[in-house]
Formats: C-alpha cells, structure tokens, sequence
C-alpha cells in the first residue's frame, strides 16, 4: 500500500514578510491532536465546480469540520493509501476543497492571535463532489522538521 505522507514544502525567503492590509502571518498549530467536528477554514483560488476547469477568480474561504481518525484512515485506505500520522481530513455537507486549492491552508481560530495554521491542503476525491472528505498535512505533526529547516529552535 502507498502512501502519500510528509506532503509539504519550505520556501527560506531572502527578507521577511511584512504584515499588510492584505498580508497576515499566523502561527502554526503545535497540537498534532484534533478533536472531530472542530471548526476549521479553508482559503483558496481552487475550482468552485471540479466539472469545470476555471480557477476562483477570488479568493474562496469555506468553513470545514474535521474527522475523527477512525474515519479519516477509513477513507485513505479506500483510496488505496495508507494514512500516515502527518494527515487528517475534513469533511462538511456542501463543501469541498478543490484543485487549485493544494498547497493552501486550513486554518484554526476566529481571528487575531487565536488563528493557528492546522494544514495544507493535499489530496482528495476526483472532480470535488460537494461534501467530499479531503486529506490535508496536519502542519503540527512537522512543527520540529520545520524548524529545523528554516534555522529555527
């Protein structure tokens, strides 16, 4: 069985990233546990109807609840994968990540300080039917690596 585990990527910038109008920087959550129906947002320029293949023009953002472990391994091995620890899905009646979404994040909190990047968008079924379940990297699962990488402790 395959997997598609450690489904990330660092990008070490020359000079930071500054804070703007429409520039925000949000901590990464450090909780690799997620409790299921935890309400989650998603943001991303992915397909609005996976028949169709037209990018958002705009920004999308949906609101997501995630899915107990059980559940999520149950899915992955449907698809012929094996869930590795670094994953966890969503799932919501409507609502679906979408290509053009992977790679976007997931997100935890409201607002302010409160908001925690919990994934990355990473695979899910073909065409995005509404109220599919989607896999993502758990970002907490790889807050060590990460620092490591980007020279951090």
């Amino acid at each position: 069985m395959q997997t598609i585990a450690n489904d990330l990527a660092l990008f070490k910038l020359k000079s930071p990233v500054r804070p703007a109008d429409n520039v925000a920087i949000i901590s990464l959550n450090r909780n690799e546990t997620l409790e299921a129906g935890t309400n989650l947002t998603l943001f991303g320029f992915g397909l609005t109807n996976g028949m169709r293949p037209r990018p958002a023009q705009n920004l999308q953002k949906a609101s997501l609840r995630s899915l107990d472990e059980d559940q999520c391994r149950e899915f992955v091995e449907e698809m012929g994968l094996r869930k590795s620890p670094g994953m966890i899905c969503t799932q919501t009646d409507g609502k679906s990540a979408c290509n053009g979404d992977s790679g976007g994040p997931l997100v935890l909190g409201s607002g302010g300080s409160d908001v925690r990047q919990v994934g990355i968008v990473s695979f899910g079924v073909m065409f995005c039917p509404k109220g599919a379940i989607n896999v993502y990297t758990n970002v907490a699962h790889y807050t060590d690596w990460i620092s490591e990488n980007m020279g951090q402790s």
